[in-house]
């Protein structure tokens, strides 16, 4: 496109009116040419104060912000500093109490165990006293069994049932010898057993060896009611040491045990049980029912 220079001289109305009516031809390359004023000086780009002013006020905005946010956040770090602090101890005096507690378990825990076996052994120790005690108290005592009751039946009827079986035996006896005697309870009130009392070990030892001799030697006609003058039948008198209620039950386990595992002899004494495999074999004390079934499982 050509360029047309402005003209020197042009009216201020000439002027005011192309500024002010501007029309737009539709087809440039069709129109008559006409003088156009264009100047082609270079703009300068004026950059505003209060531009400047904003972005100033915006970025002290956001440094006050950010300012004020750091501080917060400094006091809250210093604040959860503090409480960590805090905590630490807490935790570190806890620990410390732990431990004490800890080893204050310990020693109760000792001392515990140490009272549980000092228990199991006073205990252990009260049972063999108490089953001492019971042997010396029937260490002395005979038990004699299907004797009849007479009717309105005294000691004296008693003791005088006893001098007689002691004079069969080959056993005398004096009064003074039998500290006392009596029948026990059962449900067979015509025959209750009779315990007798000897004032010592030795008279009740003798008696019963007498009666193991006299059984012995009469092994065709043991002793009997008949024996001792008594009215009606001949019936078995059954002599033996009169144990304590745990002695009687280990008795009669161990006797069903001699007859289940071929054992000749099972017998008591002093208050002891015994079993023998045979005539040559020693005696086994027998204790306890955890004995029986340490045996049975040999």
């Amino acid at each position: 496109m050509p360029l047309n220079r402005s003209p020197l001289q042009a009216s201020t109305s000439a002027r005011r009116t192309n500024l002010q009516h501007c029309d737009s031809e539709p087809n440039i390359h069709t129109t008559p040419e006409k003088e156009y004023y264009i100047n082609t000086a270079p703009r300068k780009r004026k950059h505003s104060n209060d531009t400047s002013n904003e972005l100033s006020m915006i970025h002290d905005k956001f440094l006050s912000l950010f300012t004020s946010f750091k501080n917060e956040q400094d006091s809250k770090y210093s604040i959860i500093l503090e409480r960590m602090g805090e905590i630490k101890q807490q935790n570190e005096e806890i620990r410390h109490s732990i431990n004490f507690m800890s080893d204050k378990y310990d020693s109760l825990l000792e001392k515990v165990r140490n009272l549980e076996e000092q228990n199991s052994a006073y205990y252990k120790r009260i049972q063999e006293l108490e089953e001492k005690f019971e042997r010396e108290t029937h260490a002395t005592k005979i038990e004699l069994r299907n004797v009849p009751k007479k009717t309105h039946e005294t000691k004296d009827d008693l003791l005088n049932i006893l001098k007689k079986t002691g004079g069969v035996l080959g056993s005398t006896l004096q009064q003074s010898d039998v500290k006392n005697i009596y029948r026990i309870n059962t449900k067979n009130e015509r025959n209750k057993p009779i315990i007798a009392d000897f004032t010592s070990c030795l008279t009740k030892d003798k008696f019963i060896s007498n009666l193991k001799k006299y059984n012995k030697t009469h092994a065709n006609n043991k002793l009997n009611t008949k024996d001792i003058s008594m009215d009606g039948p001949a019936k078995p008198i059954y002599i033996s040491d009169n144990l304590p209620q745990k002695t009687r039950q280990l008795f009669a386990a161990g006797r069903d045990f001699a007859k289940k595992n071929n054992y000749v002899f099972c017998w008591t004494s002093v208050g002891r049980v015994y079993l023998k495999k045979s005539e040559q074999s020693k005696p086994i004390l027998i204790k306890c029912h955890e004995d029986l079934n340490k045996m049975s499982t040999e």
